[in-house]
């Protein structure tokens, strides 16, 4: 707990949104600006009950690995949707393709990072269907030169929403 609060300080001096993953309660003991959950932790944490726990003006984001749970996340009182996992990744045993991305993004009443296996072979694909948000960690911590590689990442996507892909 005295981590995440240091982490909350020090996100919020620099101006970092600090999002806690799967639990709400440490969310709000640590002053985090949100939580993020996966579909496994709102059978335990219902959204309406996470709104109650963290408070309205925090964030809610939510994880769907098919088109029937984003539909259904979509409806939900939450503020951005994870969509994936888009590709092979080490951490989950299945992926989705993107197959289903132009559907994600047309349908979308919230916004959508796409994640899942991204890396500077496949971003292209994702950034040419006009996707303009994505999580990852291996490709960037990975990398030789991490500073590197993370600006290049920006500047795609920043170079993308201006060109309007």
């Amino acid at each position: 707990i005295n981590l995440g609060k240091r982490l909350a300080t020090l996100c919020k001096k620099n101006g970092v949104t600090f999002i806690v993953n799967d639990d709400p309660l440490l969310a709000k003991t640590v002053e985090a600006d949100g939580v993020h959950l996966g579909q496994e932790d709102i059978r335990q944490y219902p959204i309406n009950l996470v709104r109650q726990i963290i408070g309205k003006d925090k964030i809610i984001g939510l994880s769907t690995h098919s088109l029937e749970q984003f539909r259904l996340a979509n409806q939900m009182d939450v503020d951005y949707l994870a969509f994936g996992p888009i590709f092979s990744t080490k951490t989950k045993n299945y992926h989705i393709g993107t197959g289903d991305v132009s559907k994600v993004l047309q349908t979308a009443l919230k916004p959508v990072v796409f994640i899942g296996g991204i890396n500077t072979d496949n971003l292209d694909v994702l950034l040419a269907a006009g996707v303009s948000n994505i999580a990852l960690i291996r490709d960037i911590m990975q990398a030789e030169d991490i500073i590197a590689r993370t600006k290049w990442y920006k500047s795609r996507l920043m170079m993308n929403k201006k060109t309007g892909r």
